[in-house]
């Protein structure tokens, strides 16, 4: 990716790693486990963390893969999570 300060670059990678995004899938039952879910969500994933370190898609690499996807970002899996808040949770659809 380019940046205009590579401190900025360092910043945000730091930060990744530090504060990760976690992004929530849906269980259909055992049919799909959220491993090979990833193989149909990789490039939203890819889109999204992009767009957190830079609004403008031409500072993007334009060849993204998903080799470059696995070189990029660490997954971890859990099954399951719990929510501490007070305030129910909508579900669109």
């Amino acid at each position: 990716m380019r940046h205009d300060d590579e401190g900025d670059a360092q910043e945000a990678f730091d930060d990744m790693h530090t504060d990760p995004s976690v992004y929530l899938y849906e269980d259909d039952e055992g049919r799909r486990p959220a491993r090979n879910a990833i193989a149909v969500v990789w490039p939203a994933i890819f889109e999204s963390m992009l767009r957190g370190w830079s609004e403008d898609p031409a500072a993007w690499p334009t060849d993204r893969t998903r080799r470059m996807f696995d070189q990029w970002f660490d997954c971890d899996f859990a099954s399951g999570v719990v929510d501490l808040g007070s305030i129910d949770l909508h579900f669109g659809g």
